[in-house]
């Protein structure tokens, strides 16, 4: 069921101000139709604990366009709440009365949301009680009423929930403490707008629901806007700062601890192998996932993956494509000629001449259903700060903004995140890194764009790891070609620079 659940949390008496939170929810209410319009309902509580339902089947713009939305908020409402149904296919009734529209009041509990649960027969069953209404969703307010009839803790609001089978996204008031108001939700979205000026907090299911996007009224109303992480229990409560009484907004995450197995997506070059090295000396299980992608040093990579997995006894998962160079192509990576012809020196990384169109994305779609079909809950990728000056999908916002899109990605109570442990790294910091580390990269790894004998040592991605190796004073392990004689003066081997520390 995709329905939206609206509403507010409200401190605001003075009626300037509670004049202008009425006309916003209003404005709410109306957007919110775009998610259900086949029966709506609102609930609002006042400071007291008096409870004043509105419900009605259809659209609620229908409701609000009558000489009614002049007064069904009140100065004292503390709490409103609101659903506009979608409703299913699987729960269509012929005939709804209003016992059948959100919210749902069962003692002192009433609740509105967006989802659908699985297994509410058999919590019904498991509760030997008979709702008035064929909605799954009464079976939340009946589990409420039943464990937790008054005042509610969070530890015992997460047991509740974690009863439920399917999706949510919720809200939920017990009339006996009036001035608190629960949200939780798996996958299912909500979206908070806190206003200071009003001593207000507004959630609805979608963004646009809330806000105009004015950048200057955000910045003369002094709000802000709020994305409800997903697996997340919210309470809104009050409390005094100085003089004055705010909104509290406290979050709790319903997430799974992770079970500690890391799928890294590992070119067999330097920054990926030290990421997974990284990984493992944390305790994680590790395994290497390498795409095999036609790229021109493929035989090379294959050869540095099978090397570093003899050592550590990491495994490693290769997986075939020639998307890239049969499908997408425009790339020097999976092409003919020399790509040092216009990738070489200085340029190679400053630039990506050599970019392989939306590889990196395609690569972590591709991780992400493997790690979830294979239960791994965290994908690592060894970006780098460095190549965030050439490469788009280096930027550390690129990971940070996937993480947000993952957990509508996969299933439900699967949860897959992407890492990035050498993404705030320059080359340097990552040579030091894995030399402290003792990362397999440093003599095993392969990071140049040719599949020669030894490393070009003109390619982009060679010329930044031996430039690496000498800032830190090390001579590289591995030889490259055409290497001015002269260009290891002042480092020292390894081992000696081991021994100096």
């Amino acid at each position: 069921m995709s329905c939206s659940i609206s509403g507010f949390y409200s401190i605001a008496t003075v009626s300037e101000y509670t004049s202008v939170r009425d006309d916003r929810f209003k404005e709410i209410l109306r957007q919110a139709e775009n998610r259900g319009r086949d029966s709506w309902g609102v609930v609002t509580v006042d400071r007291k604990g008096n409870v004043y339902n509105y419900r009605g089947v259809g659209r609620i713009s229908t409701w609000l366009d009558s000489n009614v939305e002049d007064v069904f908020l009140q100065p004292e409402t503390s709490i409103a709440i609101a659903n506009c149904r979608a409703e299913p296919t699987t729960e269509f009734i012929k005939g709804k009365t209003m016992d059948d529209v959100q919210p749902f009041q069962v003692g002192n509990w009433i609740i509105s949301h967006n989802g659908t649960i699985a297994n509410d027969k058999e919590l019904l069953k498991e509760l030997d009680v008979k709702p008035t209404t064929r909605i799954d969703s009464i079976v939340i307010a009946e589990l409420l009423n039943r464990y937790v009839p008054e005042r509610v803790t969070t530890k015992q609001m997460e047991l509740i929930l974690s009863k439920l089978v399917g999706s949510f996204a919720l809200a939920m008031v017990n009339i006996t403490e009036p001035r608190v108001l629960w949200l939780a939700n798996n996958y299912k979205p909500i979206f908070l707008e806190r206003h200071f000026v009003e001593s207000c907090v507004y959630f609805s299911s979608l963004e646009e629901f809330l806000s105009t996007y004015d950048f200057n009224r955000w910045v003369n109303q002094n709000q802000n806007l709020i994305e409800v992480p997903p697996y997340s229990l919210v309470k809104i409560s009050t409390e005094s700062v100085g003089p004055f009484a705010v909104p509290r907004i406290d979050v709790t995450s319903l997430r799974k601890t992770p079970n500690k197995k890391a799928l890294v997506i590992c070119s067999g070059g330097l920054d990926s192998v030290t990421a997974a090295k990284l990984m493992s000396d944390k305790g994680y299980d590790v395994t290497m996932l390498h795409f095999m992608y036609k790229c021109r040093a493929e035989s090379k990579e294959v050869e540095a993956i099978k090397k570093i997995s003899e050592r550590t006894k990491w495994p490693y998962v290769f997986i075939n494509t020639d998307i890239f160079k049969n499908v997408i192509g425009h790339s020097p990576l999976t092409g003919t000629g020399d790509i040092n012809k216009t990738g070489a020196g200085e340029a190679g990384t400053e630039f990506a001449f050599e970019w392989v169109p939306a590889r990196n994305l395609i690569f972590l779609s591709i991780a992400v259903g493997y790690a979830e079909a294979f239960e791994f809950d965290t994908i690592v990728l060894g970006n780098n700060l460095e190549e965030a000056g050439a490469y788009p999908d280096n930027e550390q916002i690129f990971v940070q903004k996937l993480n947000k899109v993952l957990a509508h990605a996969v299933n439900v109570n699967r949860q897959v995140t992407l890492e990035m442990p050498v993404g705030h790294l320059m080359k340097h910091e990552i040579v030091k890194l894995a030399l402290e580390i003792n990362s397999p990269a440093l003599d095993l790894g392969w990071s140049c764009y040719e599949a020669n004998e030894i490393q070009c040592g003109e390619c982009g991605p060679d010329q930044m790891r031996r430039m690496g190796f000498k800032m830190n004073n090390v001579i590289d392990p591995l030889p490259y070609n055409k290497l001015p004689n002269d260009f290891w003066k002042g480092c020292v081997s390894i081992n000696e620079y081991r021994k100096n520390k």
